[in-house]
């Protein structure tokens, strides 16, 4: 399956940006209106003596304006932002405070509701970061009994999906379209039983009606009803 990849290196000599210091903490441009999310990982690091895992402190803007950023509560430093702004070109601005280090990077052609991950990574001197970017391959709508392929994206409508579905590929990112509560129809609903054998699936606006086993690593639910249940931003440890 087609995906694009992007990673860049980026030095601390070179990418001191000056539009993070004294940035304006305003909301990105049309709140609540089409836009797009980001799903991402902040390297992390074990201080001296101790278990806990401690997540960097991070500044991140997006076309200028300082980006509200989610943070899970697990092992690895993942974040969620909603409300990207949608266009041709979208300029990601990444501050990691305590390393010293910043970076940037532009998105081009940003498209309503699509799911970007980004994977934030430093060392003495450097920042990295990797950007995925998921082609769908199937037919909007469409929601197969059994998905095999890899780093796709699938995007649904509201209604009623009357099946079961299993994933056994990895990355894969189903996006539904969800309403202001649980108690509504209007959500992109599955109806059967549930089972995430891959790694690193996302479930994004999807309601279920029946129990999902999550047997495969990192799985993320963001903005999803197990029931009459909202998990705004939750994981595989969870119980559904």
């Amino acid at each position: 399956m087609k995906y694009v990849r992007t990673t860049l290196r980026f030095t601390l000599a070179l990418l001191l940006l000056a539009t993070l210091y004294g940035c304006d903490s305003a909301e990105l441009d049309e709140p609540g209106g089409p836009s797009a999310q980001i799903i991402g990982t902040l390297a992390s690091s074990v201080a001296a003596g101790k278990t806990e895992v401690v997540c960097p402190e991070a500044i991140i803007t997006i076309n200028d304006v300082l980006a509200t950023v989610a943070f899970l509560e697990d092992d690895e430093c993942t974040f969620f932002i909603s409300d990207v702004p949608l266009g041709e070109e979208v300029v990601i601005a990444i501050e990691l405070v305590d390393e010293g280090l910043t970076g940037i990077i532009v998105l081009d052609d940003v498209f309503a509701d699509e799911l970007i991950e980004i994977l934030i990574g430093a060392d003495t001197n450097a920042l990295t970061i990797s950007v995925l970017r998921r082609i769908d391959p199937l037919e909007e709508g469409f929601l197969p009994e059994r998905i095999t392929e890899n780093n796709i994206e699938i995007g649904l409508g509201p209604g009623l999906f009357d099946q079961d579905l299993t994933i056994d590929g990895n990355k894969v990112a189903v996006i539904g379209v969800a309403d202001v509560s649980c108690a509504s129809d209007d959500w992109t609903t599955i109806a059967g039983d549930v089972t995430v054998n891959g790694n690193k699936a996302i479930f994004q606006n999807v309601k279920f009606l029946s129990p999902v086993r999550v047997r495969g690593n990192k799985a993320r639910f963001i903005n999803t009803c197990f029931g009459d249940v909202l998990v705004s931003f939750g994981n595989d440890r969870d119980d559904h």
